[in-house]
């Protein structure tokens, strides 16, 4: 939700877009002072999940956005990566849609 309110726009694959909404997402919880705490990396696409999750370099081309959110997590003392199915997640979904549409009229 973060992504779309924070102007997330463009036609991006989806392994782009899951760490792309990360690194905007976690950008703004260091920003608000919430560095030094546990968060939840919750996606739908378990192949950005298990990018996230291994320790080797990703030479893909979105391996740049991996390794950004990678660097990210050495603000926080836990970060716990899991997949959730897009059934599952379809409230995050539904409110990430609403918050586009409130942010496209403001």
């Amino acid at each position: 939700m973060i992504a779309v309110s924070k102007g997330m726009k463009g036609g991006f694959s989806v392994k782009a877009t899951e760490p792309y909404a990360a690194v905007l997402g976690i950008r703004t919880i260091i920003q608000t002072g919430f560095q030094s705490t546990q968060i939840i990396l919750e996606m739908d696409t378990l192949g950005v999940i298990n990018d996230l999750n291994a320790a080797n370099i990703n030479w893909s081309i979105e391996g740049a956005l991996v390794e950004e959110v990678q660097n990210l997590f050495h603000f926080f003392s836990s970060v716990i990566c899991t997949c959730s199915s897009r059934r599952c997640n379809q409230a995050a979904h539904t409110l990430a849609i609403f918050v586009s549409c409130i942010s496209n009229l403001g």
